[in-house]
């Protein structure tokens, strides 16, 4: 699973999956927010008005964010940062 910088810094605000409009498909987004909350990554921040989910970073998520932003800095912002999973 490849999860891109911009996901995260999407659920920086608190998104719903919906929101993000990264997956085109729930199956996409349930797979990636599977594995970020077993990471600990992600976690629960409430219910939107249509009754969706909002999601938002961890501490620990928040750390990655960060270090993600350093090294986009470093790098420049025309190379895009993702994390693949094993």
């Amino acid at each position: 699973m490849i999860m891109k910088l911009r996901l995260l810094l999407e659920l920086e605000r608190g998104s719903s999956w919906k929101e993000t409009r990264l997956y085109a498909t729930y199956l996409g987004w349930y797979k990636a927010s599977k594995m970020l909350k077993e990471k600990g990554i992600i976690e629960e921040k409430g219910i939107d008005n249509k009754g969706r989910k909002i999601w938002g970073l961890t501490d620990k998520g928040k750390k990655i964010v960060e270090l993600l932003k350093e090294l986009r800095e470093l790098i420049g912002d025309d190379f895009e940062v993702e994390i693949r999973s094993k």
